[in-house]
């Protein structure tokens, strides 16, 4: 595969302006990269495309930042893969439960981003997730400066383990599962609900915010908190995982 070229010209899908856009990660590369090391530059990547399962150095590049813009999700991105990274390390010792130091706003402002990037990027990794124009510009509003993140929609994040034991607890922060978004209704209203896993950890988004009543929920940030008791969840409990589960298991079958 030829190298792909540092950055190129093109408008900024951020600041609409035409520079050298920059061959960037929706997701950050430094999750992809952790697990690559590991394995010869290489990683299985779980998708509900058809795409047959194979080892790929894909990491989900594509050009859309300005070297400005793509700076300032840095600053998401960095916060969020340093504290995956610290927070997985205390607990993998299972008997810790304490609470952990959390900035819910830097946090939902580097969950939109990402699922923002993926939305916009033609990498075909990102095809599960299906978001509309008017849900992609709700995306791209949230994580600005002026505006609050959690005004029209709500986050979530935790440790994941396998209840049947197929996914080890340590080789689970080896599993990422591409962006891949739902369909559901809540008193009638639609809502888009949209996830990804990095780290060992379920990481999700749901557009309009949840009810009042449901945002105690300790798997949603909570902006008012500045620490979290992690909440574990079973990734076969989870209905959206069942469609990558059936789609990985058919992409085994086949080869």
């Amino acid at each position: 595969m030829a190298k792909k070229k540092t950055s190129t010209a093109g408008t900024c899908k951020l600041c609409a302006e035409e520079k050298n856009l920059r061959w960037s990660h929706a997701i950050p590369n430094s999750f992809f990269r952790d697990i690559q090391r590991k394995n010869n530059g290489q990683s299985i990547l779980l998708t509900t495309t058809p795409e047959p399962i194979r080892r790929t150095n894909e990491s989900g590049g594509d050009y859309l930042l300005c070297d400005r813009c793509e700076r300032d999700m840095n600053i998401f991105d960095a916060y969020a893969y340093n504290w995956m990274t610290d927070t997985r390390a205390r607990l993998v010792n299972t008997k810790f439960r304490g609470r952990i130091e959390l900035n819910h706003n830097r946090m939902a402002r580097f969950i939109a981003s990402t699922f923002w990037r993926c939305a916009i990027s033609d990498n075909q990794i990102y095809d599960s997730l299906k978001v509309s124009a008017d849900e992609i510009d709700i995306l791209r509003r949230s994580f600005l400066d002026e505006h609050d993140p959690f005004h029209n929609m709500s986050f979530g994040l935790a440790d994941l383990y396998d209840g049947e034991g197929f996914i080890d607890r340590a080789a689970m922060p080896n599993v990422i599962i591409s962006p891949t978004s739902w369909l559901g209704t809540r008193k009638r209203a639609r809502y888009i609900g949209m996830f990804f896993v990095v780290k060992g950890f379920f990481v999700s988004l749901v557009v309009p915010r949840v009810a009042y009543s449901q945002r105690n929920d300790p798997t949603f940030l909570n902006r008012k908190k500045t620490h979290i008791v992690v909440p574990r969840m079973d990734i076969r409990s989870l209905p959206m995982f069942k469609a990558v589960h059936r789609a990985t298991m058919l992409k085994f079958i086949a080869e």
